[in-house]
């Protein structure tokens, strides 16, 4: 197959966006499987060349508002389509399937974290008002011996006037 890329590189000249699609966006076209257009292309059933990076490009001339028709060449090629199809479809199910489940591992494990960090700030709100309580009730002890270190000065005061 040829390839691309001009002498010096670059796709831009040689590369008609319009015929030249990816094989995703061929396959969608000819409503065929990847895997059939990719069978296709080793037959030289439709035309395709490689990019600068190893990517086929699938030329297809059609208007590229419709759907090209399916190159078939026998009558089996209609069933082994429609096998394609399923195959496919099965692997998209199955993707859907594993990206569930890893997004349900995901969900459970970010909840697990949530749940831990609310234990610890729970935890660090009852210390602080323990902390505070503490600090209130010593505050209390200290203004209540405040208070009587004032009083024992006064009465002293006072023994010392009526001495004196």
């Amino acid at each position: 197959m040829d390839n691309l890329a001009g002498d010096n590189g670059e796709t831009g000249a040689m590369l008609d966006e319009m015929t030249y699609l990816t094989v995703d966006e061929a396959a969608q076209r000819l409503g065929v499987s990847t895997i059939r257009l990719r069978l296709w292309i080793r037959e030289k059933r439709v035309e395709a060349l490689l990019d600068n990076q190893g990517r086929w490009r699938v030329r297809l001339n059609v208007d590229p508002n419709t759907v090209a028709p399916v190159p078939l060449t026998g009558p089996t090629d209609a069933i082994d389509v429609l096998i394609d199809e399923i195959m496919e479809l099965r692997l998209a199910v199955a993707d859907t399937k594993r990206t569930a489940e890893r997004l349900e591992i995901l969900a459970a494990r970010q909840q697990q974290v949530l749940d831990r960090a609310l234990a610890r700030a729970e935890a660090e709100r009852a210390g602080r008002i323990a902390a505070e309580r503490r600090a209130t009730a010593l505050a209390d002890q200290v203004g209540r011996s405040l208070d009587l270190a004032e009083a024992a000065m006064a009465r002293a005061a006072d023994k010392r006037e009526r001495a004196g």
